[in-house]
């Protein structure tokens, strides 16, 4: 047995009992912080997850401003690896693109390592150019003494936000420009201005489209002459027909293929190669396309969806403002036509007035002319100075039977006439007044162009026209007058100023490529009386008297011109169904026989035609009005051959003594006679049989015809 050992000394006890405290102390914090350590891992890797998970740019910085981390959505941003950016001054890396960040960034981290968070909207170049806004933020964090240790940068895209904001501000207030515009090619223009805007090119422009198919630049905001003249030029077929479809979209104008939008394509890149891409967005109504506008970029694929939406909403805007503005103007034009009829109606009754004074007085001076003309045969210069008063009471008969025409009167018979042939004639006279420079061109497609109608007033009214379009011409053109059918329905004939009536028209086109007129010349070009040629050269009643022909054959005239560009009369007139009338006119003997009562109110007037006819060896009798026209033939009648009847009396007028003394007797021949004669007067008398027509101021020979055609088939022998 070992001998036992020394006791313990006192030093030696007091370190082994410090030991044992030790390890028993080790022993119960060991798993506590084990459990820590475990802890601060599951925080590390949440922590890491959040960070490398994020959708948003996160970055953490020393207080001087050194990148320590980057989190990869950030990285991706920029297209970077972490090693690369740590241990960088962060306005030294690529996530400030834009010059003079670096200074900002520099104060920025300087105010958050003081302890101020900071937060601003940046913007960013991206690697393909495109412009991009961020959020972005600078976060102090602090220690347990309050120490700002590092700072967390913040940032995330919003451009797409900013981008619908931009673009619902500018449709909102493109809408209220809409509202107040009243011209469809400052909509157009306003339209132009935002389509640019929301698409970020700048480049665009605006085309109406015609209803011929016609597309015809109207704006244009950035474009480059050559581009602005090749889309002015735009062909109807080929690349026009890209503008009147649906919405075209090339992301690369080299790629663009064939078809209209090959041929688009190449206009436009053959004007300004710059151009990458193109969009073209249709305008329309709902019924037909009325514009389309143009975008185009110098970047391919410019044209992401949320552009292409905005530029749908600005081509809706456009659609119902383009129509409401198109409406308005319709019912302003309606307005001013209604205004302008009921003006020349006005005109045309008092024109109609003075007319038939006028004629009353011709009439005497015709008659005398004649009478004087029998008298002196045998005396040349007698002869010669009464020929030089029937000429120049002609010229003023002519006057007075343009004014009848624009008062709507008739001075002869209307039958079927053939449209054409009043056409070929009048422009078979025209060509002997007219220069060789200007070159006249016939268009005669109408088939069945019978209308009903005076021949020598239908080609009268062409002929005015062409004189017209001569003058317009001094130094030569083209003069074109085409025919074409068009079928009215009762819509189109109430939406009209005219008296037209739904069926079959024939459209005349009388066109000329001349000086043209202005607006304030349009308005008055069919007043009797207003021309714009020199003095001594016209008298301003030729296109006056078309106005009054078209509208007295229940047809309608529209005239569309403006200074340089030539002038177009467009002509509706009703067809007929009956084949054209070709017979010759009646050729009756000029002296006859037998008894004619003369029923007329202006005494001059009655006293020449009782020479005429006496001259021609009637016997006569007068009547200074109708109620003593009708006792005169009352006591007379078994010896009254027929009567000439004036239209327009006092006391008892010309359709009242017609019916009276038809009454009296349905056979009696008459011949109605005026210088101011309703249509419908004229109409209604002549559809009762045995009654002819003579207009004032009229000659012998006139007189003697018309008297002699009534008399052709006599009245009924008195009952023995």
């Amino acid at each position: 047995m070992p001998p036992p050992s020394d006791p313990p000394g006192r030093d030696d006890l007091q370190d082994r009992i410090i030991g044992l405290g030790e390890r028993s102390q080790r022993r119960s914090w060991y798993p506590e912080l084990q459990e820590k350590q475990r802890e601060i891992g599951r925080r590390e890797a949440l922590f890491r997850g959040l960070f490398d998970g994020s959708p948003q740019f996160l970055g953490i910085l020393d207080p001087a401003g050194t990148v320590l981390e980057a989190n990869p959505t950030a990285l991706a941003f920029i297209a970077a690896e972490a090693a690369a950016m740590r241990g960088r001054s962060f306005w030294d890396t690529p996530w400030w693109s834009e010059p003079g960040q670096a200074a900002r960034l520099r104060d920025w981290v300087a105010r958050a390592a003081a302890g101020e968070p900071v937060r601003a909207q940046v913007p960013h170049r991206g690697r393909d150019g495109r412009h991009i806004d961020l959020d972005f933020s600078l976060t102090p964090c602090r220690d347990e003494a309050g120490v700002v240790r590092f700072l967390i940068a913040e940032g995330h895209d919003i451009s797409a936000r900013l981008e619908l904001e931009r673009q619902a501000i500018a449709t909102r207030d493109l809408a209220g420009r809409l509202a107040a515009a009243t011209d469809l090619d400052l909509a157009l223009g306003a339209c132009t201005e935002v389509a640019t805007q929301l698409a970020g090119t700048g480049v665009g422009s605006a085309h109406r489209i015609e209803h011929d198919h016609r597309v015809t630049l109207t704006a244009e905001r950035g474009m480059a002459p050559a581009l602005c003249e090749a889309l002015a030029l735009l062909p109807p077929a080929g690349a026009g027909e890209a503008f009147r479809g649906g919405a075209l979209w090339l992301d690369d104008l080299a790629a663009a293929g064939s078809g209209p939008a090959g041929a688009l394509a190449a206009l436009v890149g053959g004007a300004a190669p710059a151009l990458r891409s193109l969009g073209v967005v249709p305008v329309g109504d709902g019924q037909r396309p009325l514009a389309a506008l143009l975008v185009a970029s110098t970047r391919p694929d410019a044209f992401p969806p949320g552009v292409r939406d905005a530029l749908a909403a600005v081509a809706a805007l456009a659609g119902g403002a383009l129509a409401r503005i198109a409406a308005e103007q319709g019912r302003r034009q309606l307005e001013v036509q209604l205004r302008q009829v009921q003006k020349m109606e006005a005109v045309g009754q008092l024109a109609g007035g003075i007319a038939h004074d006028f004629n009353n007085m011709l009439g005497a001076i015709m008659g005398s002319a004649d009478l004087l003309a029998q008298r002196t045969a045998d005396d040349p210069a007698a002869r010669e100075l009464v020929s030089m008063v029937v000429e120049a009471t002609e010229r003023a008969a002519d006057l007075t039977r343009q004014l009848l025409a624009f008062a709507r009167n008739r001075t002869a018979d209307p039958r079927p006439t053939d449209l054409h042939r009043a056409i070929t004639d009048a422009v078979a006279l025209l060509r002997r007044s007219i220069d060789p420079s200007i070159r006249v061109h016939l268009d005669l497609a109408a088939t069945g162009a019978v209308v009903l109608a005076d021949p020598a007033r239908l080609q009268s009214a062409v002929l005015n026209l062409g004189l017209n379009a001569r003058d317009a011409m001094p130094a030569g053109g083209e003069f074109v007058i085409a025919t074409g059918e068009l079928e009215l329905d009762a819509g189109q004939c109430a939406a009209s100023p005219f008296p037209l009536r739904p069926g079959r028209h024939l459209v005349v086109t009388v066109t000329d490529t001349g000086v043209g007129m202005g607006k304030a010349v349009l308005d008055r070009v069919f007043e009797p009386f207003f021309t714009t040629k020199p003095q001594g050269r016209g008298t301003g009643l030729g296109l006056a008297m078309v106005y009054g022909t078209v509208k007295d054959l229940h047809g309608a005239i529209t005239v569309a011109s403006s200074p340089g560009a030539g002038t177009s009369f467009r002509i509706l007139l009703p067809a007929s169904a009956t084949a054209a009338d070709t017979a010759p006119p009646v050729e009756a003997a000029a002296h006859g026989h037998g008894c004619v009562l003369v029923i007329e109110d202006e005494p001059v007037v009655r006293t020449m035609a009782e020479c005429m006819l006496a001259s021609l060896g009637y016997r006569v009798l007068l009547a200074a009005d109708g109620r003593e026209g009708i006792d005169l033939y009352t006591a007379n009648r078994w010896s009254v051959d027929a009567v000439l009847l004036d239209l327009v009396m006092p006391r008892m007028n010309g359709r009242e003594t017609f019916l009276a003394l038809r009454r009296l007797d349905p056979l009696l021949p008459m011949v109605l006679t005026s210088g101011f004669s309703r249509d419908l007067v004229v109409d209604e008398l002549r559809a009762l049989g045995r009654c002819g027509f003579v207009a004032k101021p009229y000659r012998t020979v006139e007189l003697g015809r018309a008297i002699a055609t009534a008399m052709a088939e006599r009245r009924r022998p008195p009952p023995a």
